[in-house]
């Protein structure tokens, strides 16, 4: 485990790498793209009405599996 937590991982990540991260965000759901290419994430952050779609190419979940599945078209 992270002796900084996991917290300082996506700090890094971003810092680093320029990765984009999105915290405090409810994920409304994940749309892979099964023919190659970027999917789609249909998100809103909390605290914000809007809701958002982002592509993606990849995407770490990092939440409770059982929370994620139903998420993924």
């Amino acid at each position: 485990v992270l002796e900084s937590g996991w917290q300082s991982l996506w700090s890094k990540m971003v810092e680093v790498n320029q990765v984009p991260v999105l915290t405090s965000t409810t994920v409304k759901s994940i749309k892979r793209n099964k023919e190659g290419g970027a999917g789609k994430l249909i998100a809103k952050t909390n605290g914000d009405d809007r809701v958002k779609t982002y592509d993606f190419d990849l995407l770490i979940v990092a939440c409770n599996l059982k929370t994620a599945l139903p998420l993924i078209e």
